[in-house]
């Protein structure tokens, strides 16, 4: 990777970085046009695209982004910020009201995607569940340190994406649970509730799916909407439209979200976007 491109990366991520210090996080509007492209896209939260439109959610409180509990204007650290070519991916853990127990909380991750254009925000994409509004007021810093992405140059990167492809396809889409072991690790690292840990807890989710073992597609049955990675971590999400809150005849583009760590040729480690509270529609 050429000391151009490493700095451009390093950008991009100061950019959406402060974008979150001085205009998300304090609700500042007037701050947008600093960071925002005019004819921003935006597919996470339901707003009309457009910089101006994005600053007027603002104005409106309507749109949200994880801070320390008690303060105005300190971000909570994130889970890991990753660049890849045009776009930035940052992941914030942010521990979710337990449903039926509120004094109880369940562990969430949340995912936002940005699309860099000379120098501005020109696309987002996001977790959010129009179902599952979110709770950012109880959220305070993790102990834990932030995943810090390894030195990887780009061959290494394309065989970390296609690693997490191939495990999507021959795992998932063939429904086949003895495949797991050929793609995620013994000691593979879970922090989706209710799935088992190692390539064995992988293989009882896919027993646990309805369907036949089938033969491998070439590609995945859902192509991903996002696939990026920087180091050792890849970020995958895929389209599963949700059914609008605000409206049940119809649904919305919800991406789910998935980050892997890898390690030894194996997926190591790995972080989703589903939200507790609002089951995912696999229909």
């Amino acid at each position: 990777m050429t000391t151009a491109t490493t700095e451009r990366l390093q950008h991009n991520k100061r950019l959406v970085h402060d974008f979150y210090a001085r205009a998300l996080v304090p609700q500042n509007a007037d701050a947008v046009a600093e960071f925002v492209a005019e004819d921003y896209r935006d597919h996470g939260y339901g707003i009309p695209d457009g910089r101006d439109a994005l600053a007027e959610q603002l104005r409106r409180k309507t749109i949200r982004a994880p801070r320390l509990a008690g303060t105005e204007a300190e971000p909570v650290e994130p889970e890991f910020v990753l660049a890849e070519d045009d776009l930035v991916t940052i992941c914030h853990y942010l521990p979710q009201p337990e449903p039926g127990d509120a004094a109880a909380t369940f562990d969430y991750w949340h995912f936002d995607t940005y699309r860099i254009e000379d120098g501005l925000i020109a696309e987002h994409w996001s977790s959010y569940n129009r179902a599952a509004p979110l709770v950012w007021e109880r959220q305070t810093r993790q102990a834990r340190q932030p995943i810090a992405p390894a030195t990887a140059d780009k061959s290494q990167l394309e065989r970390n994406k296609r690693l997490v492809i191939d495990a999507y396809r021959c795992v998932f889409d063939a429904h086949d649970p003895d495949a797991a072991e050929r793609f995620f690790a013994q000691d593979y690292r879970q922090h989706m509730p209710g799935v088992g840990p190692g390539a064995a807890g992988i293989a009882d989710l896919v027993r646990m799916i309805p369907g036949e073992l089938r033969e491998a597609p070439a590609e995945p049955l859902i192509p991903p909407t996002i696939l990026m990675a920087e180091g050792d971590v890849v970020v995958y999400a895929v389209c599963r439209p949700q059914t609008d809150p605000s409206n049940r005849a119809v649904k919305y583009p919800f991406l789910i979200f998935n980050a892997f760590t890898i390690g030894d040729g194996l997926l190591t480690e790995h972080w989703d976007g589903q939200n507790k509270a609002a089951p995912m529609e696999l229909g």
